[in-house]
C-alpha cells in the first residue's frame, strides 16, 4: 500500500513539472508544431500533440523541433545532457542558453556546415528529421523525367525542394557562387533540375552534405534527349516551328530573358547557334560522363537511370534503402510530337 501511494505521489508531482516544459516549449519561438508534423508523418497519422510528443519522446530520439534547433546534435555535442536524460530544447532553453551552448553547429559563412549530422542509415526512417536525412540530389539534365522523379520522390516521404526557388539561384551559379545554393538545401529532402542537373553543383554538394545520394537520370541516346527538349520548348512557346533566340528572350517565365540567359550560360551558345544540335547532343553527353567519372569509385553514392526502364522504381527504391512493394514510378510532363 505505501510503495502504492509514493508511487502515486511521484506521478502527481511530475504533471506540473511537464506543465511548464510544455510552456517552455511553446513560448521558445523554436518549436514549430507545422513542421515538426510535416517532418514527422507519423507523429501526424498518430494525431499526438506534437510538443507533447517532442517533450516526451522526440527530442530524445534526435527530432528537431524546427529549423532552428538540432536535437541529435545538442545531445552529441553536450555528452553531460544526454548523460543527465534531459530533454535538448528544455536543457537548452533553461541552462544552455546562458552558458553559452549552441542550438545548432557553428556557421560557416551564411550557411550552416552540419552536414555530418544529415546522413542517415534508413533515408526513410521516422527518426530522422530534414536537417539530418539524407539528401537526395538528382543530377540528370532537364528533360531526362526530373518531373517525374520528384514526384516518385515525394510519393517516397520525401519533402523535395520548391524549384521556382531553386531557379532563382542560376544567376549565383553562373557566378560560381554557391552560398545561397547550399543555403537553401537546408529546406528540403530532395532536389532536382536547374541549379543541380548543370556542372559544378554536384560537386559543391558533395563537398556540402557527405553522404548523400545522387540520381543521374538519363535518355536512351542524346538523339532521343534533344528531340524531347526541342518538342518542350514548342510546347512551352505554343509553336509548330523550332524555337528560335528571340523567342526564348521574350518568353516570360522568371522574368523576360531569363530562359535565355541560362542557355547562354549552360550551352554557351548565341543568337546564331541556338539549338545546334551538335553542340547541344555534345554538352549533354560530356556533362554525363563528366558525372560518370565524378563517383567512378563510389558507385553507391550514384544512381544512372532511364525512367523508360521497367524496373526503374525498384532500382530507385534500392538505391534509397526502401522496400520495394510494386511501386509505380509516374510519368509526368511528357513532351509528345
Amino acid at each position: 500500500m505505501l510503495n502504492k501511494l509514493v508511487y502515486f505521489l511521484r506521478k502527481v508531482s511530475r504533471v506540473p513539472k511537464r506543465f511548464y516544459d510544455l510552456n517552455l516549449i511553446r513560448m521558445s519561438g523554436l518549436f514549430d508544431e507545422i513542421w515538426y508534423l510535416e517532418n514527422n508523418p507519423d507523429v501526424a497519422r498518430a494525431k499526438t500533440n506534437p510538443i507533447l510528443h517532442y517533450l516526451r519522446q522526440g527530442g530524445f530520439e534526435g527530432r528537431d523541433p524546427g529549423p532552428d534547433f538540432c536535437s541529435y546534435w545538442y545531445l552529441d555535442t553536450y555528452a553531460d545532457v544526454k548523460k543527465a536524460g534531459i530533454n535538448p530544447l528544455i536543457h537548452y532553453l533553461r541552462y544552455g542558453r546562458k552558458e553559452g551552448r549552441l542550438a545548432l553547429p557553428k556557421r560557416v559563412g551564411d550557411f550552416s556546415f552540419h552536414s555530418e549530422y544529415m546522413a542517415g542509415d534508413n533515408v526513410n526512417g521516422p527518426l530522422l528529421s530534414p536537417s539530418r536525412k539524407q539528401k537526395i540530389f538528382c543530377v540528370g539534365y532537364s528533360k531526362t523525367g526530373t518531373t517525374s522523379i520528384e514526384r516518385a520522390l515525394r510519393d517516397l516521404g520525401y519533402k523535395v525542394g520548391v524549384q521556382s526557388e531553386a531557379e532563382i539561384l542560376m544567376d549565383d551559379w553562373a557566378m560560381r557562387d554557391f552560398r545561397r545554393i547550399i543555403q537553401y538545401c537546408e529546406t528540403a529532402d530532395a532536389f532536382q533540375d536547374l541549379p543541380f542537373s548543370v556542372d559544378f553543383t554536384f560537386q559543391i554538394l558533395d563537398y556540402a552534405f557527405p553522404g548523400s545520394k545522387f540520381i543521374l537520370t538519363i535518355r536512351s541516346d542524346a538523339d532521343e534527349w534533344y528531340e524531347s527538349l526541342i518538342r518542350f520548348y514548342k510546347k512551352i512557346m505554343k509553336t509548330t516551328r523550332t524555337p528560335i533566340a528571340d523567342d526564348l528572350k521574350m518568353f516570360p517565365y522568371g522574368g523576360e530573358g531569363w530562359f535565355w540567359r541560362q542557355e547562354q550560360n549552360i550551352f554557351g551558345v548565341d543568337e546564331s547557334n541556338f539549338l545546334d544540335k551538335q553542340i547541344y547532343k555534345a554538352h549533354y553527353t560530356n556533362y554525363n560522363n563528366r558525372v560518370l567519372e565524378y563517383f567512378r569509385f563510389r558507385p553507391k553514392d550514384l544512381l544512372v537511370l532511364n525512367l523508360a526502364d521497367p524496373s526503374a522504381m525498384k532500382s530507385l527504391c534500392e538505391f534509397l534503402g526502401i522496400k520495394y512493394v510494386g511501386q509505380i514510378m509516374p510519368y509526368l510532363n511528357q513532351s509528345k510530337n
